[in-house]
């Protein structure tokens, strides 16, 4: 799969993480590892899920729920990568999004200009004849800000 998709050609390789990982995912974490391709997961559907925890957990704050959810993610991780001797985890960028409107009177504040700050990394990175990765993530934010707040939520 990882050959035939030619995910080698790629600065980076992201995993969009919703909480359990399919054959094809454990595919791409080891062939990204024995590559040495920069790996970013970010987990999806968020605000969801931090209603979900404030739920189960009988939370009334989102800001503690959604620790409580980031701390579960990060164990399911490190179980997974130690269960497939894939390494340590810990220098994997793990971000939290949400794709869809914020829940009305929510306070979250997500990771999405985190996520796309990684990727012009990993670009500069696997490119150093161009810019350096602190002058495109500048021109990238400038372009992106000068959007309007609606368009695009800086956090």
């Amino acid at each position: 799969y990882c050959a035939d998709h030619c995910l080698d050609m790629f600065d980076c390789i992201v995993i969009c993480y919703t909480g359990r990982w399919c054959e094809i995912d454990m595919a791409i974490l080891q062939y990204a590892r024995q590559h040495k391709i920069p790996l970013i997961v970010v987990y999806t559907n968020t605000q969801q899920c931090v209603v979900n925890t404030m739920e189960d957990s009988n939370l009334d704050d989102e800001e503690e729920a959604f620790l409580l959810l980031r701390k579960s993610v990060h164990r399911k991780i490190e179980t997974i990568f130690k269960d497939n001797e894939l390494g340590d985890p810990k220098h994997l960028p793990l971000y939290f999004v949400e794709s869809r409107n914020m829940m009305p009177g929510s306070t979250m504040k997500f990771h999405e200009m985190n996520v796309l700050e990684s990727l012009i990394r990993c670009t500069a990175a696997r490119h150093p004849d161009g810019l350096s990765a602190d002058e495109l993530w500048n021109v990238a934010k400038e372009k992106l800000c000068s959007r309007s707040a609606d368009t695009v939520r800086t956090t």
